[in-house]
């Protein structure tokens, strides 16, 4: 990322560390949707593995949450100085719309010939669907993350103006968002996009705390380079305890027989407490780092075109050969 962008000189995650992070990002989420596919989940209480299932499922939440937050990062550093509107949805539209397009539309028609798929036939049916991310489980990320870019140049005007306290507003806004529509899966109102998990993540504001965090990653973290080794050691305690924590807790409700969907989705806020320190310390730890496996930096390159094609390749290896 260009550091020349901001004003003062400050820590800052180089576009390698970036595309790093992004790259172990995106593993992250295969292990997920791998989980998520196994036929005798790993989650139920009779599993010989639910505990260990449930510490690498917790740990790799923090993926999509990161995600977000680099989006921000990286928005905030290239238009720090100067916001051009036209060339910013233009730049926008044309890295994520046209692959969403055709992957969505290869979903969509290979549902009709494969076995187990539950899709509309109708072209309506595909539009609806297509804008609310539901042509397939994964893809609720693209409109989520658009909507995000749509509302960014106002926030990012806001941020500049008052940094801390559109921080802070960010996250009582998310917090409370999250409280009325999801928390527990108790929609207080019966509204029809708003109940289930995916159409809750469909939804940006349940991510906006993120994506300001994102923005501010320089700050954070050039003010935790400043401290002492025991802030930055108590720094990883706090992300490793954040985790344990999260997982004991998730453990807990899976043995009280709660739904695991439900126990294991981003939108919680043990998971939003992870999640966040975990953001914080992960940005600053490879923004001291200097070199990275080339291996990792062919997927952070790759990641989006992973991230909407994995899904597809995960469901043939269950359906074809781990059946």
């Amino acid at each position: 990322m260009p550091a020349k962008n901001h004003p003062t000189k400050q820590l800052l995650l180089n576009s390698v560390a970036t595309t790093v992070l992004k790259g172990l990002a995106i593993v992250a989420v295969v292990v997920i949707h791998y989980f998520s596919l196994i036929k005798q989940s790993p989650f139920w209480n009779n599993s010989d593995w639910q505990w260990q299932a449930v510490f690498i499922d917790r740990f790799t939440r923090l993926s999509v949450p990161l995600f977000v937050a680099l989006s921000g990062y990286g928005l905030s550093q290239k238009y720090f100085k100067n916001l051009n509107l036209s060339e910013f949805v233009k730049n926008r539209l044309f890295k994520l719309l046209p692959p969403y397009l055709v992957w969505s539309v290869f979903y969509f028609f290979f549902a009709w010939f494969y076995y187990g798929w539950q899709m509309t036939g109708s072209i309506s049916g595909f539009i609806e669907l297509l804008i609310l991310g539901r042509v397939d489980y994964h893809l609720y990320f693209i409109p989520m993350i658009f909507q995000l870019y749509i509302i960014f140049p106002a926030l990012f005007f806001l941020w500049k103006k008052a940094p801390t306290l559109t921080l802070i507003s960010a996250l009582i806004f998310q917090t409370t968002w999250l409280w009325f529509f999801s928390y527990h899966n108790q929609a207080p109102l019966n509204l029809k996009y708003f109940i289930n998990d995916v159409e809750q993540y469909f939804w940006s504001p349940n991510w906006i705390w993120y994506f300001v965090l994102g923005f501010h990653i320089p700050k954070i973290i050039t003010w935790i380079d400043k401290q002492k080794l025991f802030f930055k050691s108590s720094l990883f305690i706090a992300t490793l305890t954040s985790w344990l924590w999260l997982s004991f807790y998730s453990l807990e409700k899976l043995k009280d027989g709660m739904n695991a969907l439900n126990v294991l989705r981003f939108t919680q806020y043990p998971t939003m407490v992870f999640a966040t320190i975990g953001i914080v310390f992960v940005t600053w730890s490879f923004a001291k780092i200097k070199s990275f496996p080339s291996p990792l930096i062919w997927l952070g390159k790759y990641s989006y075109q992973i991230y909407l094609s994995h899904y597809l390749w995960l469901r043939l290896l269950f359906q074809l050969i781990l059946k």
